[in-house]
């Protein structure tokens, strides 16, 4: 039996940080200054996932798909196969979380079956305490009411919650 890597699609309006994010869940390090991501980027990380009472090692692909309208005729393509998405929203954009609703869509109509989905924050750390409360009012109601797996708010620039949303993504394929 052949050990596939499991395809993680990224998705989410321009300059909502899907790079960063990446970036600095598999090299450990926040770049500033990313140039925007034409079409589709990949990025591979090796990790260990509990699978029953073994450890086993899993490749991970994560495509960061391009955020601008211009590419999102090309997204049914490169989400066909993916075993998991992420759809990241700007925590300092509502404009991001109120057109999430289109990724989520394009991740459930093209990825696999029943693969989960998360709805991803970032920019955690932009963030006053109570700004942060009424985002995650309304996130709360769109994963309840869109379907979501579950949902994650992440800083890039400090690491803050990103591997735990990706050890929490890994979870639901692994379960």
């Amino acid at each position: 039996m052949v050990d596939r890597p499991w395809k993680i699609v990224v998705g989410g309006n321009g300059g909502v940080g899907k790079t960063t994010f990446i970036n600095y869940y598999v090299n450990n390090v926040f770049l500033p200054d990313t140039k925007m991501t034409i079409g589709v980027q990949f990025h591979m990380k090796n990790v260990d996932v509990k699978v029953g009472e073994s450890i086993v090692k899993k490749d991970l692909i994560l495509w960061d798909l391009g955020g601008q309208e211009r590419f999102r005729f090309v997204l049914p393509k490169y989400i066909k196969g993916a075993v998991a998405g992420i759809v990241m929203f700007d925590m300092t954009r509502f404009e991001s979380l109120v057109e999430s609703d289109g990724w989520f869509d394009l991740m459930k109509e093209h990825a696999s079956e029943n693969a989960p989905v998360l709805l991803v924050g970032t920019k955690w750390d932009m963030m006053e305490s109570d700004d942060v409360n009424l985002v995650q009012t309304m996130v709360e109601e769109k994963v309840e009411k869109r379907g979501y797996d579950g949902f994650a708010f992440t800083s890039s620039a400090s690491g803050a919650n990103v591997e735990e949303t990706m050890e929490l993504l890994i979870g639901l394929l692994t379960h």
